[in-house]
This record gives C-alpha cells, sequence and structure tokens, in this order.
C-alpha cells in the first residue's frame, strides 16, 4: 500500500508542477509528493485499506478528472485529472473497507 502512493505521489508531485521550472522541477515536485503521500498509505494499510481497491478509485478518479478537465474547460486539464487520481484513491482505500467492517459487524437477520 505504502509503495502505491508512493507511486501516486510522484506522479501527483509530477503533476502539479508549475510550468517553466523543467526537470528539476518536475523532480522536486514528484519528490514532495512521495514525502506527503506515502504516509498517507501507510496509515490507509494499516487501517485495512488494499491496494487493488485504491488502484481501482485512482484509475477510475483519474479518468473522471480527466473528463472533467475536458469538459469544463476551465483550468489545467493535468491538475483537474491529479485531483481526480487523489480523491478516487483516497476513496478506494477507505469506503470498500469500511463497507466490508460494517457488513462483518452488522447482525444479518432473515
Amino acid at each position: 500500500m505504502a509503495l502505491l502512493w508512493t507511486l501516486f505521489g510522484a506522479l501527483f508531485g509530477a503533476g502539479i508542477t508549475p510550468p517553466g521550472l523543467g526537470t528539476v522541477g518536475a523532480v522536486s515536485f514528484a519528490i514532495a509528493g512521495i514525502i506527503v503521500l506515502a504516509p498517507i498509505g501507510i496509515v490507509l494499510g494499516f487501517l485495512g485499506g488494499q491496494w487493488k481497491d485504491t488502484l481501482l478509485g485512482g484509475a477510475v478518479g483519474l479518468a473522471a478528472g480527466a473528463i472533467v478537465g475536458v469538459l469544463a474547460s476551465e483550468g489545467d486539464l493535468l491538475h483537474q485529472a491529479n485531483f481526480g487520481l487523489l480523491l478516487g484513491s483516497l476513496v478506494g482505500a477507505t469506503c470498500p473497507a469500511l463497507c466490508r467492517t460494517m457488513l462483518r459487524l452488522l447482525p444479518i437477520r432473515s
């Protein structure tokens, strides 16, 4: 889970690099994204998040963010896709684990 969030951090950080900073700026922002998002992945892993659900949520969020960026035509497409990646990954890491826990705790009555 931490490895997946490290990858997301690198993608997110490189994607929010302001224009004109070049390769050094992109690498710097990628490292900053790793520093911020890797601990989130560790915590979500300890809380029961699954990497497959997180990856699926991230992929769906990335696609949804890119589609919204194209349709809205406001702001930068890459920034909106990155925002979708981050939100989709958070939803994918938390919601399925929460639903599994709730179903396990609730008594099933027939």
